[in-house]
């Protein structure tokens, strides 16, 4: 048994315990209803599991959990990072405005100052520019509440 499979089993004992001591309390069950001595069993069963360790064994799995642990707190941290940066990029304010204003252009037909059609090339509009960064936001945004759904 992995320490990991260790500690989810004694927070599901836990909870069991804490739930029928809670009925047990509010009266629904009593002391010596089988469903509390269940979960007192398996809670004490726990207990006894984990004194049975190895010590060495025990901190080699510790050390696995605090490097998988580190691992973890150093992958959120460079997510934050990254999400931060997108949010940024994504929110209109004066820095994006000065990153982005004149970095996209459209062509359209038009007619030069001798009157010789030509292709003219137009830059995008800020507001445009700021209704595509609202509709990625959204967009994310939806991506993001249907992922958490399914």
């Amino acid at each position: 048994m992995s320490l990991l499979d260790l500690v989810a089993d004694w927070r599901f004992a836990e909870g069991r315990l804490n739930a029928a001591k809670a009925a047990w309390r509010a009266g629904t069950v009593k002391h010596d209803d089988a469903e509390f001595d269940d979960a007192r069993n398996d809670f004490d069963a726990l207990d006894d599991q984990t004194c049975a360790l190895d010590p060495v064994r025990l901190r080699e799995l510790s050390r696995a959990v605090q490097g998988a642990y580190i691992t973890l707190t150093r992958d959120l941290a460079a997510a934050q990072a990254q999400l931060a940066a997108q949010t940024e990029a994504l929110t209109p304010s004066g820095d994006t405005k000065g990153a982005y204003m004149g970095e996209f252009q459209f062509e359209m037909r038009g007619v030069d100052e001798e009157g010789e059609e030509t292709d003219i090339r137009i830059d995008t509009p800020w507001d445009t520019i700021k209704q595509i960064m609202a509709a990625i936001r959204s967009r994310a945004a939806a991506t993001l509440a249907r992922d958490r759904h399914e």
